[in-house]
C-alpha cells in the first residue's frame, strides 16, 4: 500500500520537474534569441562593411582612373626631355639640333606625388627619363629642374638602371612588359583602348639613324615587376617596340588610399596582387576580407567587423530580462500557490487521519459501553466505572472539537478576543482545578509558584483564551511527559509590560526532528495518529495563535532530557495594580 507521504511527495516532484522544464525552455529560447540577434547583427555589420568597402573602392578606382587617363593622354614625345615640334613624328630618339626651337617635356615642369619617375626604354634597351635629361640633351632654360629634384630623379634613374642593368633588364623587363601588354590586348585592351597617333611621314627611311615613330601606341597597363608597380605602354618604332613607363610610388599611393578610408575602415590595408587580373571586381576571399581594385592590381584588405561584442542593453536582451523577471515572479507565485495547496492537502490528509483515529476509539467505547449499560450486562460497581469512562471520553472529545472549531475561526480571520481586566489569581483560580484534574488523570502532579505580588497583577486579556492555552499545555504534557513521579511546575513572573506564565515538565523532552514543526497545525502523520498518543497535533498551534491574538506570544523556552518549558506572555493592564 502506498504511504501518504509518498502520495503527497509526488506533486512536489512533478512541480520540480515542471520548473526544470520551464527554465530549460526559457534558457533555450533566450540562447536562441541571443544567437539570432548576434547573427543578425553580424549580417548587418557585414552588409554595412560591404557598403563602406564598395564606396571606398569606387572612390579609389575613380580617382585612379582619372589620374591614369591624364597620364595616358600624354603623347609619346612627352617622354623626351625636349623635342622639336617640327619633327615630332620623325627621328624619335634623335637629340635636338642646335638651331631647332625646343618644347620641353611637361614632366620637367610639373610633379606628381604618385610618380617616382617617368622613363623610356629604347628598342635597344637604353633607359632614359625626361625628368633627368641625358648629358648633351638640349633643354630650354625655363624647364631645367631644380637641383634637389634633379638629384632625386637622377638617383631614381640610376636605381632603375642599376637594378635592371645589362642583359637582365634588356631581356626580362621589356619582354615581361610586352607580354603583359599583349595579354591585355588579347583580352580586350588595357585600362583604356589602344589608340593610333598620326603616322610617321611617308617615305621615311628606317635603314639607319634614330628610330622613328610608326603611329602604334597602346594604353597604359599596370604591372608588378620585381616588387615595384609600373604603368607600361608599348610604342611602335621603325626599329622595334619601345616601352614608356611610369614608376609608381606605391608607398605614397597606398598611404593616400588608406588615409581616405581610415576613419570608416580602421585597420584597412592595400596589398599588391600581382596575379590578380585588373578587371576582376569580386572579392577573392571573403574569409580574408580582400576586395579588388579595378584600376590597379591591388586588393583592399579590411578587418572583419566585431560581430561578437553585442551591446549589453540591446533591445532583445532587455526584452529577455523583462521576460525572465516576469517568469520568475510567475513561477514564484505559482510555486507558492502550489506548495500552499500541497501543504493544505497534506494538513487535511493528516487532520482527517488523526481525527478519524481520535473519533474511532471513543465512539467504539461509547457504542460498547452504552450497549452493555442498556442491556444491564454489568453490575452496579462496574456501571459507575463505565459512566466515569464515558464522561472522561466525552470531555476529551469536547476539548478536541473546541480546539478544532476555534482554530477554524482563527483561520477565517474571526476574532475570538473578549477583552476583560482580570488578575493573575482570578485566572489561575478558573483554570487550576481543570489543569490539575487533567494531569492527575495521567499520574502527574501540578506545582504552582505564585507570590502575593504576582497574584494581584492585572491583565487586559481574554480569560477564556488564557485558560484554554494553559489547559492545552497541560494536555500536551499529559500525553508526552506523563509517567511515575512526573510533575508540571507553573510559575508566574512579571516585567514592565507582560506577565510570563512558565509551564515546565520533567519529561524526556521533545525530539530534535520535531522541533521545527511543533507549532504547525496538524503536524502529526498517519503513523503518529495510529500510535499510542492521542490528539490531532493542533493544541500548540492553536495556543500560539490565541496568544498572539491577545497581543502576547507562546514560545518554547527549553527542551532536553530534563524536561520541556514553555513561556506564555500576556500583556499587563495599563491600570495600576
Amino acid at each position: 500500500m502506498i504511504s501518504l507521504s509518498r502520495v503527497v511527495g509526488a506533486p512536489r516532484l512533478l512541480f520540480a520537474l515542471c520548473l526544470i522544464l520551464v527554465f530549460f525552455a526559457l534558457g533555450w529560447t533566450s540562447a536562441t534569441l541571443i544567437q539570432m540577434e548576434t547573427s543578425q547583427r553580424a549580417d548587418r555589420l557585414w552588409q554595412e562593411s560591404g557598403e563602406v568597402v564598395h564606396h571606398a573602392l569606387t572612390a579609389a578606382d575613380t580617382g585612379l582612373f582619372q589620374w591614369i587617363a591624364v597620364e595616358n593622354s600624354h603623347p609619346y614625345f612627352d617622354y623626351l626631355a625636349s623635342h622639336a615640334p617640327e619633327r615630332r613624328y620623325d627621328d624619335m630618339f634623335a637629340p635636338p639640333q642646335a638651331n631647332e626651337a625646343l618644347a620641353p617635356s611637361p614632366f620637367l615642369l610639373e610633379t606628381n606625388p604618385f610618380v617616382r619617375l617617368h622613363f623610356l626604354v629604347a628598342p635597344a634597351g637604353e633607359i632614359s627619363s625626361p625628368e633627368a635629361p641625358a648629358a648633351g640633351w638640349r633643354v630650354p632654360a625655363s624647364a631645367v629642374p631644380a637641383a634637389a629634384r634633379a638629384a632625386r630623379t637622377a638617383h631614381d634613374l640610376a636605381a632603375l638602371r642599376s637594378t635592371r642593368a645589362g642583359a637582365n633588364f634588356h631581356a626580362i623587363f621589356p619582354a615581361a612588359a610586352s607580354a603583359a601588354i599583349r595579354r591585355a590586348e588579347a583580352s580586350g585592351g588595357g585600362l583604356f583602348s589602344a589608340r593610333e597617333s598620326p603616322p610617321a611621314p611617308a617615305g621615311t627611311d628606317d635603314g639607319g639613324g634614330a628610330p622613328r615613330f610608326t603611329g602604334a601606341i597602346t594604353s597604359f597597363y599596370p604591372a608588378w615587376l620585381d616588387g615595384e608597380l609600373y604603368l607600361l605602354r608599348r610604342i611602335g618604332t621603325t626599329q622595334g617596340d619601345s616601352i614608356q613607363g611610369i614608376w609608381v610610388d606605391w608607398s605614397f599611393l597606398r598611404n593616400t588610399l588608406i588615409g581616405a578610408v581610415a576613419e570608416r575602415l580602421p585597420g584597412a590595408r592595400y596589398l599588391p596582387a600581382p596575379e590578380i587580373p585588373a578587371k576582376k571586381t569580386a572579392p577573392i576571399d571573403m574569409s580574408e576580407n580582400e576586395y579588388h581594385l579595378i584600376a590597379l592590381p591591388a586588393v583592399l584588405k579590411v578587418a572583419a567587423p566585431d560581430t561578437a561584442n553585442v551591446p549589453a542593453f540591446s533591445r532583445t536582451r532587455l526584452l529577455l530580462a523583462v521576460c525572465w523577471v516576469f517568469a520568475a515572479f510567475a513561477l514564484l507565485g505559482s510555486g507558492g500557490l502550489f506548495l500552499g495547496t500541497v501543504a493544505l492537502s497534506e494538513r487535511r490528509a493528516s487532520f482527517v487521519s488523526a481525527v478519524t483515529h481520535e473519533l474511532r476509539t471513543p465512539l467504539t467505547t461509547f457504542q460498547l459501553y452504552t450497549e452493555m449499560l442498556a442491556t444491564d450486562m454489568v453490575s452496579e460497581d462496574v456501571r459507575k466505572d463505565y459512566l466515569a469512562t464515558l464522561h472522561s471520553e466525552s470531555v476529551r472529545l469536547s476539548h478536541l472539537v473546541e480546539n478544532v472549531l476555534d482554530f477554524a475561526r482563527l483561520e477565517k480571520g474571526r476574532t475570538l478576543r473578549r477583552d476583560e481586566t482580570l488578575s493573575v489569581g482570578a485566572i489561575l483560580g478558573r483554570c487550576e482545578p481543570r489543569i490539575r484534574d487533567r494531569l492527575e488523570a495521567c499520574g502527574m502532579t501540578l506545582v504552582c509558584h505564585n507570590t502575593d505580588t504576582t497574584e494581584n497583577l492585572l491583565l487586559l486579556t481574554d480569560g477564556t483564551a488564557v485558560e484554554q492555552i494553559l489547559f492545552n499545555l497541560a494536555d500536551n504534557a499529559s500525553k508526552y511527559a506523563s509517567g511515575p513521579g512526573r510533575s508540571v511546575t507553573l510559575s508566574i513572573n512579571a516585567n514592565a509590560n507582560t506577565v510570563v506564565f512558565s509551564f515546565a515538565d520533567n519529561g524526556t523532552g521533545i525530539p530534535a526532528s520535531a522541533l521545527k514543526k511543533i507549532f504547525q497545525p496538524f503536524n502529526r502523520s498517519a503513523e503518529d495518529a495510529a500510535g499510542s498518543k492521542p490528539g490531532v497535533g493542533l493544541g500548540l498551534a492553536l495556543s500560539r495563535q490565541l496568544a498572539r491574538r491577545l497581543g502576547g506570544d507562546l514560545k518554547l523556552a527549553h527542551t532536553g532530557p530534563d524536561g520541556t518549558t514553555f513561556h506564555l506572555y500576556i500583556l499587563r493592564s495599563p491600570a495600576k495594580s
